[in-house]
């Protein structure tokens, strides 16, 4: 429907911005209670990769093996979101190099593919809780990443757009879980009043899989000569071990 890729990038920065000062304005925050100061005199404080280091040795053991676990799931993510718009033109409909129809076609079915994976997101996310409460966040999570496993397994012997867009639908489910279930599982084992620091700990073993496989899941591509393919087998390998790690960690 929207032609220009910059006006697509423009809208999607105006969404971000509205977003940021819809909250900014519309969302009350209470005043935390006043902290005594804890600094020693003219006792240097720590740097970024000392702090970092704290925090991560400060982690409750089964925060520890949640993190662990969580970073081979965005692992798995990056090379989803690094290679499938790739991956879509030339596996599923044949293009060669980054001209003609197939290429365009595919391109666009790619964003299609996106689009169900977030429907399949949105609809599920709202069971979520009561599936929780039935079972157990550790066991919703874990079908949520077989989930995704399983699709990105398919990815490399599927060959119409009707497979991949489904395969897509089913990565929707663990993409919802994991948006919030790995979340509220560290939340049971945070000491308070450490909350913050822990979940922006927590935050670097989601940023730092993705670049680790964003510098290694294209040397690997190229090894099997460019097959694009082969990065979503990478992917669903990272989606397996991160369940398999999921079990080691105690849910309250």
């Amino acid at each position: 429907m929207i032609p220009s890729l910059h006006t697509l990038f423009y809208l999607g920065a105006s969404a971000m911005l509205l977003a940021m000062f819809w909250t900014v304005f519309t969302t009350p925050e209470p005043k935390p209670a006043a902290i005594a100061d804890q600094t020693h005199g003219d006792q240097p404080q720590d740097n970024f990769i000392t702090a970092t280091v704290k925090s991560i040795a400060s982690m409750p053991l089964e925060g520890l093996k949640l993190c662990v676990a969580h970073s081979f799931s965005w692992f798995g993510l990056a090379c989803l979101f690094t290679f499938f718009s790739v991956y879509v033109p030339h596996h599923i409909f044949g293009a060669v190099g980054t001209e003609g129809k197939a290429y365009a076609d595919g391109v666009q079915w790619a964003s299609l593919c996106y689009a169900a994976l977030n429907l399949v997101c949105f609809a599920f996310s709202a069971f979520i809780g009561k599936l929780c409460n039935a079972t157990s966040k550790k066991a919703v999570h874990s079908f949520g990443l077989l989930c995704m496993a399983g699709a990105f397994l398919s990815m490399f012997f599927i060959h119409t757009p009707v497979q991949v867009m489904v395969a897509m639908g089913f990565v929707g489910i663990g993409w919802a879980t994991t948006l919030s279930i790995p979340f509220a599982l560290l939340s049971d084992h945070l000491p308070k009043g450490k909350e913050g620091v822990m979940m922006g700990t927590f935050n670097i073993f989601i940023a730092a899989p993705g670049v680790l496989s964003n510098l290694l899941v294209g040397q690997i591509v190229t090894a099997f000569g460019g097959n694009v393919a082969v990065a979503m087998i990478v992917g669903g390998i990272a989606m397996l071990l991160s369940m398999l790690l999921l079990q080691t960690v105690k849910e309250r």
